[in-house]
């Protein structure tokens, strides 16, 4: 139930609120849930929506998923780790 939640806020802030706030709330979810892959799905969205710009890092939209699929399994690395330690 926390999961859909989550999920309902991302899209609303998706379409409502700055990309940065988008985007933290995926990190939130990468940390409290397990393979929480809307964090990739999210970003292709606001891309899809917004876009970046064609002057920007970004601009070419081939590397935008693989930068998100780095992104995503550096932070689950740091979430395991988090976890390793506190035991």
């Amino acid at each position: 139930m926390k999961r859909i939640i989550l999920d309902i806020c991302i899209i609303i802030s998706i379409f409502l609120l700055p990309w940065w706030v988008t985007l933290s709330l995926c990190i939130i979810g990468i940390f409290i849930f397990d393979n929480y892959y809307e964090f990739i799905i999210a970003p292709l969205l606001l891309y899809g929506l917004y876009g970046f710009g064609s002057h920007g890092m970004l601009g070419n939209k081939v590397y935008l998923p693989i930068i998100l699929f780095i992104i995503f399994i550096t932070f689950s690395f740091i979430k395991k780790q988090l976890i390793l330690n506190k035991n």
